[in-house]
């Protein structure tokens, strides 16, 4: 395999890694190293500021509740008075980093909706992209083995026999159901 061949699956995936692993996903991850444990007191938040905060928040929780929902989603009463809580605490100026701390705390990290950008947990970010980039690579390697396929056009290869004739009970039967379809 040449250095062309697999030159571009390389830079696509190395600019798929640096987007994916860049400045956005640093900064997350500093953002999480030290959070403001409350916002400043007497934020003011409007009550659209904070049903929108609560809804977000809501919407990035797994509910312990009912596997499979959002926090936001779930309808069970458990569930509700979890939501109420986060509302307060939203209404408190706590932050949303601090709210989930204290709700992995209580229930786990199965709670949050995506893994955090740590640990093992590395793997389930990048596991797609490494499987895409694999898969292609495959399917290059893959297509440039493929030129000693010969394809015969359609002016070549045998004929079909010329003296072919279909039996009179054949032409007899897709007669009647020519007829059969017309009527």
């Amino acid at each position: 395999m040449s250095i062309s061949t697999w030159k571009f699956p390389i830079v696509v995936g190395l600019l798929l890694v640096t987007h994916v692993v860049g400045p956005g996903a640093t900064t997350e991850v500093l953002a999480q190293a030290d959070p403001p444990a409350q916002a400043p007191a007497g934020a003011g938040l409007t009550e659209d500021q904070i049903n929108e905060a609560s809804r977000r928040i809501q919407m990035n929780l797994m509910s312990p509740f009912c596997p499979g929902q959002s926090l936001r989603e779930c309808g069970s009463g458990e569930a509700r008075t979890l939501r109420e809580q986060v509302r307060e605490w939203v209404i408190e100026g706590r932050s949303e980093y601090w709210i989930q701390e204290q709700l992995v705390e209580k229930y786990g990290q199965v709670i949050l909706s995506a893994p955090r950008f740590e640990g093992l947990n590395i793997l389930a970010w990048l596991m797609p992209l490494i499987l895409v980039l694999v898969g292609g690579v495959l399917v290059t390697w893959f297509l440039r083995n493929q030129k000693g396929l010969k394809l015969i056009p359609a002016d070549e290869g045998p004929a079909p026999a010329a003296d072919y004739r279909p039996s009179p009970e054949i032409e007899r039967r897709l007669q009647d159901e020519l007829d059969a379809r017309s009527s």
